[in-house]
């Protein structure tokens, strides 16, 4: 015997049929190093990851070309006004570097001076591991 519960219509709307899309998980929505179009978003992701930021890779360029362009002649250079901004821009990041190194220092002031009043004993434990690790990041290790 039929029964009504057993009927399911199936209706096709305009567009409805089957579509194929790109469902792999995007994490990185609001991150805005790798832009989608970039090459090949994979590629750029991992050389940014694990070979070199943006910010290395042009700091590394930076410094090679500002190197070879005092070997030249004044003159023999067309476009000094460009040298000269990328001069000002190495500034300004070298002087961004400095300060965010000058905040580190003090924020590590804060907590060790924290630390000296909450647990004296693991502050002298902390500071007596520094000198072996220093030594091992001068040593590349």
């Amino acid at each position: 015997m039929f029964s009504p519960m057993q009927w399911s219509p199936n209706f096709h709307f305009p567009f409805s049929g089957s579509v194929t899309q790109d469902i792999s998980p995007r994490t990185d929505w609001f991150s805005r190093e790798i832009e989608p179009d970039a090459g090949d978003p994979e590629i750029e992701r991992e050389v940014f990851h694990e070979v070199a930021s943006y910010g290395k890779q042009l700091g590394i360029l930076t410094d090679s070309l500002l190197a070879v362009v005092r070997e030249l002649k004044p003159e023999a250079l067309e476009d000094i006004r460009a040298l000269e901004q990328l001069k000002e821009i190495q500034r300004q990041v070298e002087q961004i570097k400095s300060d965010r190194k000058e905040q580190t220092r003090e924020r590590a002031k804060q907590i060790l001076d924290k630390l000296s009043q909450s647990d004296p004993e693991f502050l002298v434990e902390l500071l007596e591991s520094y000198p072996r690790k220093a030594n091992a990041n001068s040593m590349g290790l």
